[in-house]
């Protein structure tokens, strides 16, 4: 089976994991993947009793969903996010730091990223995968989402600067189709 996006011992994507055992992954340098210790995280969480720490790691209490993003950042970590878009049938993209397409070149950049599919289907299909391959994909994968949120955002701000009531509003239509 394909392993999570990251590459860093996350269960199979089809295995999902519960929310405290991706906090048990995060958090915990004995149990998981941590190289920092409980106490940093307490302090990087504001002062969290590490006791607290532990009983979301076992399982014991439940961690509020206000702490999601305060764990995620204090970790550098994307397990919890992960397991939680894998529940859901859902996955979250990393998209790249500090690169902002102009909008003329996102149809490039998405044309590109549609040739090395095929090419990238007929190394699958041959079981012939390179790890540059691999990595190419991804990269321009990545780029070409970016370019293509960009431009959904880009569509989103220009219509409710328009209208409140703009017809095709991606997030009116996200809630009304995306959630059945």
């Amino acid at each position: 089976m394909l392993k999570l996006l990251d590459g860093r011992g996350h269960k199979s994507m089809g295995e999902i994991l519960s929310v405290h055992e991706a906090l048990e992954g995060m958090l915990l340098p004995s149990r998981g993947r941590s190289t920092r210790s409980v106490s940093f995280y307490a302090a990087a969480l504001g002062g969290v009793p590490e006791s607290t720490i532990y009983q979301w790691c076992e399982g014991r209490m439940e961690m509020g969903a206000s702490m999601v993003v305060p764990v995620t950042r204090a970790a550098q970590d994307f397990l919890l996010l992960d397991s939680m878009e894998s529940a859901c049938g859902r996955v979250g993209i990393p998209l790249p730091a500090g690169e902002s397409l102009a909008f003329s070149s996102i149809p490039r950049v998405v044309g590109e990223f549609g040739t090395l599919t095929v090419d990238a289907c007929k190394a699958i299909e041959d079981g012939r995968v390179t790890a540059e391959e691999a990595v190419r994909v991804r990269a321009d994968g990545l780029r070409a989402i970016a370019g293509i949120w960009r431009l959904v955002l880009e569509m989103d701000r220009q219509c409710e600067v328009r209208s409140a009531k703009c017809e095709g509003n991606a997030r009116a239509r996200t809630l009304k189709d995306g959630d059945k």
